[in-house]
């Protein structure tokens, strides 16, 4: 069940992150230097990603809606391809950044994780509510007293992906790491507000196509945001690197 206002944020949420990689392949390879983590690339950077988590959650709701007795078997799928474009970028990244910095829980990992979690949350717009605010406490209360946990001496990569952080996994490093703790909220939340927005509302057949091609563009790219997430990654990198081979020649002449 396709929705032009979501898949239109989406678009324009994978512009947002297009340009924040941008910005930090010019960064990894030192053809400039940036400050990736603050500033205005930081808020690029947070804006794109709850964007899309929040969409996840609303779409997850939408599929839902659409066909409750298919649901199961069409996440499955998802799932599966989700999960596959994961073991991808661990394996591009690694070999792209290293074994230090290569994504080892990123944002299709969490998308995996996350859309299994809500099989048992979906059917409920209260307990979708609950779990968004229940996990939001959790949050603070492991932000707060992570120190807590000495599990994570021999549990340090689990504590990393759940998101308890401590001397134990305070040298844990990623390009790209969203805590099931601290995100899934989020996702949760995001099946909430499909239930609020789209709960009594039909869907619209025949709908006449936006005449702005600009808008239409955007929600072109919102349509396909699995593949231009996989795919954008292995583009820039090798534009790039190419393009510091290129100045290093200069240099050297």
């Amino acid at each position: 069940m396709r929705r032009s206002e979501i898949d239109i944020t989406k678009g324009l949420a994978l512009i947002l992150m297009i340009i924040y990689h941008i910005f930090f392949m010019i960064d990894f390879f030192n053809i400039n230097n940036f400050e990736m983590s603050s500033g205005i690339l930081g808020m690029i950077s947070s804006l794109s990603h709850n964007t899309f988590i929040l969409m996840a959650g609303v779409n997850l709701y939408l599929s839902y809606k659409k066909n409750k007795d298919e649901f199961y078997k069409k996440q499955n799928k998802r799932v599966t391809k989700v999960a596959s474009g994961a073991l991808f970028m661990n394996i591009f990244s690694y070999f792209a950044f290293g074994k230090e910095l290569y994504i080892k829980f990123g944002i299709l990992h969490f998308m995996t994780v996350a859309i299994i979690i809500s099989y048992f949350i979906v059917k409920s717009k209260i307990l979708s509510l609950v779990i968004s605010i229940l996990f939001y406490i959790l949050s603070l209360y492991v932000k707060n007293n992570g120190y807590m946990f000495d599990s994570c001496k021999n549990y340090s990569f689990l504590c990393s992906i759940l998101g308890i952080y401590n001397k134990h996994n305070m040298n844990f490093q990623s390009l790209d790491h969203f805590a099931i703790i601290h995100t899934y909220g989020l996702f949760a939340f995001g099946i909430f507000l499909g239930y609020l927005l789209y709960e009594n509302k039909k869907s619209k057949k025949n709908k006449k196509k936006n005449k702005n091609q600009i808008i239409n563009e955007i929600e072109k790219l919102g349509q396909n945001t699995f593949n231009i997430y996989i795919l954008h990654w292995p583009i820039l990198y090798i534009i790039f690197y190419i393009y510091s081979l290129i100045l290093i020649k200069k240099i050297e002449n």
